[in-house]
């Protein structure tokens, strides 16, 4: 995973910024995880490599941005294709996975619409960013408060009858 997701990104990197990008400036856009922020019990190697892959995006963005090689990072959430079949996940709990706001898994044109987007020129004067598309998924790293304080208390703030404290 290490050598595959890390370093041949690295390798892949260099090769084309030396041949192609240089002389007249261009973007690259990784595609690494969420997990690359957050934690994936059971899989280290996974976000080891996709973490150092945002870290190496965000070093060469500041090195590379005189040359006008522009770098950045997506970083999926839980998206329906193919390849979630071939985590050992029987496909009935895949709803299970799916912590959306949105309340959908998303789809691989969500990824891509945003890829376009950092290539285009529309995308020129971004570079060195990490953009989640994950549905929203992030917002429920966190823990849920109504869960922890007096449910009566949560019930009168939400209908706005309550103090803000």
């Amino acid at each position: 995973m290490i050598r595959n997701n890390l370093i041949g990104s690295w390798q892949m990197t260099r090769a084309v910024a030396d041949h192609f990008m240089y002389d007249s400036g261009g973007s690259i856009v990784f595609v690494t995880a969420i997990s690359a922020r957050t934690a994936l019990t059971g899989f280290t190697h996974t976000v080891a490599a996709r973490a150092g892959v945002t870290g190496m995006m965000k070093t060469l963005a500041a090195e590379w941005g005189e040359y006008g090689i522009r770098l950045n990072c997506v970083a999926p959430g839980t998206i329906k294709t193919e390849a979630l079949g071939r985590y050992p996940i029987p496909p009935e709990r895949w709803k299970e996975l799916n912590r959306s706001v949105l309340n959908r898994m998303g789809a691989a044109e969500d990824i891509a619409g945003t890829i376009i987007f950092l290539a285009s020129r529309v995308g020129s004067f971004i570079t060195g960013e990490d953009i989640y598309i994950d549905g929203g998924e992030t917002l429920h790293m966190g823990h849920d408060a109504r869960d922890m304080i007096n449910p009566e208390m949560f019930e009168k703030r939400e209908r706005g009858d309550g103090k803000n404290e």
